[in-house]
């Protein structure tokens, strides 16, 4: 059985949001993928199905025979047709629904370049030349970054009056997870600041220790 946590790929999260919202089949969710992240993510139709069967797989999704529906006919058919296999539809578990909520929240918290930068940070510290005006300097460009992005951000609604739909209110809670991330930011680089100026001015003491 495979570790829901280990599916990893952006296709199948997105194929898992689809059967969420609907039961669908195959051909279908290839037409609404297609629609829904156009531009953003182009998956083969061969990806959509092998996603299906990760998430199968995973218990994350599971199959139901839906009937197909048939046009009427316009006029009398000398022959019944043979009936058409029906498709094959997925919906999504319990499972794979909660599945879904923790990874979009771990999507809405996750900060890779704040990582990055303390890995940074530490191969600095470590390397005895200059490391506190290279800690400064990357701190430097962590803030120029996040300043950057709070620029792009758009103005912040009025909190008073209620989204109108759904789509809005969707943009008004990545928006405000996106603002409280930044806050966070420019409250840890106001930390950093503190600790490699400590560090500094401990470092130039006459009986500090010597910045080797």
């Amino acid at each position: 059985m495979s570790d829901p946590v280990r599916i990893r790929s952006a296709v199948n999260w997105a194929v898992l949001a689809l059967v969420i919202e609907r039961p669908s089949y195959g051909y279908e969710l290839g037409q609404r993928f297609e629609r829904r992240f156009g531009g953003v993510l182009e998956p083969q139709m061969s990806q959509i199905y092998a996603a299906l069967n990760s998430l199968e797989g995973a218990l994350l999704i599971e199959p139901m025979l839906a009937e197909e529906e048939v046009e009427p006919e316009q006029e009398p058919a000398p022959r019944r047709a043979a009936p058409r296999q029906p498709k094959v539809h997925y919906r999504a578990t319990a499972k794979g629904a909660r599945a879904f909520r923790g990874w979009l929240a771990d999507q809405l918290r996750g900060d890779p370049a704040h990582g990055e930068l303390l890995r940074r940070l530490a191969a600095a510290a470590g390397s005895g030349l200059g490391r506190i005006r290279v800690m400064e300097e990357l701190i430097d460009r962590y803030e120029h970054a996040t300043v950057e992005e709070a620029s792009r951000l758009p103005l912040r609604n009025r909190d008073s009056v209620p989204a109108a739909t759904s789509d809005e209110l969707i943009d008004r809670l990545v928006l405000g997870a996106r603002r409280a991330l930044l806050d966070a930011q420019h409250e840890w680089i106001a930390y950093a600041r503190r600790e490699v100026r400590a560090f500094a001015d401990r470092s130039e003491e006459p009986d500090g220790p010597a910045d080797a």
